[in-house]
């Protein structure tokens, strides 16, 4: 079924295999746009509650990012930042957070709320990116900050509310061999 459906797709597309509790499945497929080098985000205004039953699940509720996207759209940001009910950063509405801190690499741990991403996993298995728990001042802090996805892979960002978050050697040095790495590990 995925080989007929991508026979005559070109370019950059985004494939869903949705899995049912009836042990159904339906495949999605979708033309990503193009994905700028750099992003800007701001604090989203309301808990992400990490207790919640379907915290750190992806399902196919997409309310909350969907609300977090508009609101920073509507103030010219391209994302949201989600903080949950212990004021630590947990993730934005389309991704994982990636920090460069005096303590190297970090991202925030499942224990806050935020989705348990490939590509996320992969900077933890491959580049020994460390989970830790940080507030949305300490972010703040950060030498540098990306954004990390299946659909991004890693993306910079480049301001944070009213913070102009500078480009850093070490974050282009970490995408150019995250790239590497994935190609190199591409499973036909």
């Amino acid at each position: 079924a995925i080989s007929k459906i991508l026979i005559d797709e070109i370019g950059r597309n985004r494939l869903r295999i949705i899995c049912l509790g009836d042990g159904g499945w339906f495949l999605t497929l979708q033309p990503v746009a193009e994905i700028s080098e750099s992003a800007t985000l701001t604090k989203f205004p309301y808990i992400k509650n990490s207790d919640s039953l379907i915290a750190g699940i992806k399902s196919l509720s997409y309310i909350d990012s969907i609300t977090a996207l508009r609101y920073a759209e509507s103030f010219g940001f391209d994302d949201a930042i989600f903080i949950n009910q212990r004021d630590e950063v947990v993730e934005t509405g389309l991704a994982n957070l990636l920090l460069l801190t005096d303590k190297g690499w970090v991202t925030p741990p499942l224990s806050t709320g935020c989705l348990p991403g490939i590509t996320r996993e992969l900077l933890i298995t491959w580049f020994g990116v460390k989970e830790m728990r940080f507030s949305y001042n300490e972010l703040l802090q950060a030498k540098a900050v990306y954004l990390s996805s299946s659909i991004r892979l890693l993306q910079r960002v480049s301001k944070i509310d009213q913070k102009l978050i500078p480009a850093h050697e070490d974050g282009s040095a970490l995408i150019e061999a995250f790239e590497t790495k994935l190609l190199a590990n591409i499973n036909p």
